[in-house]
């Protein structure tokens, strides 16, 4: 196997886990050879989104853009649908700029297909600080979601409990730290299992060398098969595309040519670029080997989220009014988001969750120990009408007097 193909998948990771995983991705592109001979027709579009097809792409790429260029080493994964999802959730609490600056790149809640697959499902959790009440508007849109409302030294726990258990133990935890003067911690969580339409032959995979860059090589477990694949190659390089057995889902390839760096191509490709791309495969005959993988990815959001036009929320001047009753004002304190991705002979498993907590702006006062108060020495008080602030009779009391009778 030469060196261009062993490095199959050097630039492949943004375009594997952009459009393979996202649903409704693949509801968007031609059914690939394999799926179209073993059904004769396209798979069927996934219900109940409406909004532009390129949503996922185009959030996806920008923020992958970002992470890319403060890491030059390493793999990068996100699930483009997830971040959007919690995005989306909290924004249903929002208003004004607020709102309008986080529709804009991630779409209404409602607008969001994330109904569960045969391959995948999705899941919604939301810790409370003790005593704050979700108001009723807010909650209405999530009848489905877990809701915890724990002392906040529990809440870690809490949370990555479920999303160890949403995730069947892939990802183990996204809350490191006890979430102080936080209001709300939201977390949506994406578990995914599929199998390839046509699994590759252990026997055929062989070990090679994988080349992060020309001058570094490493091990590798390399899979092939022959056969008929939707493919294409442009100026920039060569896209391949594998089917899994359900939903309608596939797994999308790219891999620059050897002259072009995968960092060059990111800063260069948006969501619409990439769509065009995805559509000048057609059926072709050839060789696919990739690399088995394992790869685990966390990342903090708030710095990429602003780079790509999300500010207000992260400020003083966020406007999340429509979550908590009578709650200080809450600003989005930080997106934390995991990701693992499993590639093997048989198919992929993926997992993905999404942490956004809002810290109250003015100083929350921790829930106080029971008090005593004995009026065992001289005292004022009042009778009277609270609400109106009438008094209608006042004293101070010295001695009890007569009181024992």
């Amino acid at each position: 196997m030469n060196r261009r193909n062993s490095s199959f998948l050097a630039g492949s990771l943004a375009a594997v886990w952009l459009c393979g995983m996202a649903a409704g991705c693949a509801s968007e592109t031609p059914a690939s050879v394999e799926e179209r001979e073993s059904t004769r027709t396209a798979p069927p579009a996934l219900v109940g989104e409406t909004p532009e097809p390129t949503a996922d792409a185009r959030f996806g790429f920008a923020v992958l853009g970002r992470l890319a260029a403060e890491r030059e080493a390493g793999n990068i994964l996100i699930a483009p649908r997830n971040i959007r999802t919690a995005l989306a959730a909290i924004a249903v609490g929002a208003e004004g700029e607020t709102e309008s600056e986080i529709l804009t790149r991630a779409n209404r809640y409602d607008q969001i297909d994330n109904a569960p697959g045969k391959s995948f499902r999705n899941a919604l959790h939301i810790w409370v600080w003790p005593g704050e009440v979700l108001k009723e508007d807010f909650r209405a849109h999530f009848r489905d979601a877990r809701i915890d409302s724990t002392a906040p030294a529990e809440a870690p726990a809490v949370v990555n409990a479920y999303v160890r258990e949403r995730t069947g133990g892939k990802i183990d935890d996204i809350l490191t730290s006890p979430p102080e003067d936080i209001g709300i911690v939201l977390t949506t969580v994406f578990d995914f299992e599929g199998k390839w339409h046509l699994a590759f032959d252990p026997g055929q995979s062989r070990d090679d060398s994988f080349f992060a860059t020309p001058q570094t090589p490493s091990a590798a477990r390399f899979m092939q098969r022959r056969g008929e694949f939707h493919y294409a190659e442009t100026d920039e390089g060569q896209i391949a595309r594998l089917p899994y057995r359900d939903d309608g889902l596939v797994m999308t390839l790219f891999l620059p040519k050897a002259s072009l760096r995968i960092d060059d191509w990111l800063r260069g490709t948006t969501g619409e670029a990439w769509q065009t791309l995805v559509e000048t495969m057609a059926p072709r005959d050839g060789l696919l080997a990739l690399p088995r993988l394992k790869s685990l990815f966390s990342v903090e959001l708030a710095k990429p989220l602003q780079a790509v036009g999300i500010r207000r929320a992260f400020s003083k001047a966020a406007e999340f009014t429509g979550i908590l009753q009578n709650s200080p004002p809450l600003k989005i304190d930080r997106v934390l988001h995991k990701a693992l991705l499993r590639i093997d002979e048989q198919g992929t498993e993926a997992a993905a969750a999404t942490s956004i907590a809002l810290r109250a702006m003015s100083m929350r006062i921790n829930q106080p120990a029971p008090f005593e108060m004995k009026l065992d020495r001289p005292f004022f008080l009042t009778i009277g009408d609270a609400p109106n602030h009438k008094i209608l009779f006042m004293a101070v009391v010295r001695t009890p007097g007569e009181g024992r009778d």
